[in-house]
């Protein structure tokens, strides 16, 4: 398996490295037109990464392999002001902002844009989504054994 990850910086960009720890397979997979890449969601169905490009106000998707990048919604300071976390489920993707306190909803068969005004005095940070759909049953080396590792197995 793979480990995603955004970093800001002075040289922001989207990475991923092999959950075995080796270096080799450590690559970046984005590093143009980005500022503060956000949240990051895995779509295991359609094997893309999408994140939400809080400074330019953009959400864009690539696959696993880096590859195949395109922009999915391009907002502005009124629609797209603060995005910080993402997730994907069934075609429609869920985003939290930290300006309009609210759940966006973007539906990526017909694109479709929603938002839904959180009350009360939360801020919405995170988001998952839970369901058994979300990530497909794999056999890992990890079942049997613990992997033949002495504490964690990943």
């Amino acid at each position: 398996g793979f480990m995603f990850w955004s970093d800001w910086g002075d040289y922001p960009k989207i990475e991923k490295c092999g959950m075995n720890g080796d270096p080799s397979t450590r690559q970046i997979l984005v590093e143009s037109d980005l500022i503060w890449p956000n949240g990051l969601t895995l779509d295991y169905t359609e094997q893309r990464l999408y994140w939400v490009e809080a400074q330019l106000s953009y959400i864009a998707s690539i696959d696993f392999d880096g590859k195949n990048r395109k922009t999915v919604f391009v907002g502005d300071k009124s629609d797209l002001p603060q995005p910080f976390a993402i997730s994907v489920f069934s075609n429609v993707l869920y985003w939290t902002d930290w300006d309009t306190k609210s759940l966006n909803i973007y539906n990526l068969t017909n694109d479709d844009k929603g938002r839904l005004k959180i009350k009360g005095k939360i801020d919405p940070m995170d988001i998952k989504v839970f369901d058994p759909g979300r990530q497909p049953a794999l056999k890992s080396a990890c079942q049997e054994n613990n992997g033949g590792c002495s504490h964690i197995c990943l």
